[in-house]
């Protein structure tokens, strides 16, 4: 939505380490990026060259060669080129760089936007399209922290381990951990809960787009009212698409996780951290628009 400004280059989850062609490089960051003494450098090279679009087709192509990439490494170079070309902003979305927005916004001064959502949707998407979570890489860099404790006393480590509440239970609280630190430590930074960009979509949007100062006009307004009325959806992992009412892509996930999940997930994920953000109320949510 944001990229409907034509101010901003979007980039796609760069530092996802299940799309191999988006990270250049044989040397891939585990599945959250964690930057450490051993893997700095290599990162902030290559951090360096996203946000100043510099990657090139020999950059994309040479360490993954196959046919799909050889496509795709085409299209990204002519995309970087048009954003350079057009003296766009990069715009990266990325929910695998949450343990080290501070190091980037020190780094490459990015303006940060943190998204907190519900943890019954995230555990329905990790379950409906298979994303394994490998929390022993993600283990092997944490440095000592609270998050790090929630993880190694869950009993779920694991190199691969199947997305189940009570792992996704683990791994939101966290993320969401370590939310509430940017919080107190960052009042400065912008953070919205999902829920409440529906609701009032206009207020929130505005206020998007002036953290960003970016201009908002009233066609990209209609855009976003439609795209988000209108919202596209892969309800399997082959991508799959339906157009369905905003009500439900806030709250379909209730209809496809189970209330025996739901009771697992409540029972895993950090009380504290859970009421911070949410009610009891969220977990059967009835929103109309």
């Amino acid at each position: 939505m944001i990229n409907l400004s034509q101010q901003v280059g979007y980039l796609h989850e760069t530092y996802n380490v299940m799309i191999k062609q988006n990270l250049p490089g044989e040397d891939k960051p585990n599945q959250f990026c964690l930057i450490t003494d051993d893997n700095e450098d290599h990162l902030r090279e290559s951090f360096n060259r996203i946000v100043n679009l510099q990657y090139s087709f020999s950059d994309l192509f040479g360490p993954n060669k196959s046919v799909p990439n050889f496509f795709h490494s085409l299209i990204t170079h002519f995309k970087f080129a048009r954003y350079r070309r057009n003296h766009l902003r990069p715009l990266l979305k990325d929910p695998f760089v949450i343990f080290n927005v501070e190091w980037m916004v020190e780094n490459f001064d990015i303006t940060p936007i943190i998204l907190i959502r519900h943890p019954a949707p995230i555990y329905d998407s990790f379950h409906r399209l298979h994303w394994p979570i490998n929390f022993d890489r993600l283990l092997r860099d944490l440095p000592d922290s609270v998050e790090r404790e929630i993880i190694q006393n869950s009993g779920l480590l694991g190199s691969k381990v199947e997305p189940t509440p009570q792992v996704i239970g683990t791994l939101w609280s966290a993320i969401h951990r370590k939310i509430m630190t940017y919080q107190q430590d960052h009042p400065d930074w912008l953070f919205l809960r999902y829920e409440d960009i529906f609701l009032n979509l206009e207020t929130n949007f505005k206020t998007i787009f002036e953290y960003l100062d970016l201009e908002i006009s009233d066609e990209t307004l209609s855009k976003i009212y439609f795209y988000t009325s209108r919202g596209y959806f892969p309800s399997e992992k082959s991508q799959v698409d339906s157009h369905i009412s905003r009500s439900n892509l806030l709250t379909g996930w209730r209809r496809r996780v189970s209330d025996a999940d739901i009771q697992l997930l409540q029972d895993q994920v950090e009380s504290h951290i859970y009421n911070h953000y949410y009610t009891d109320e969220n977990w059967n949510p009835h929103i109309d628009f």
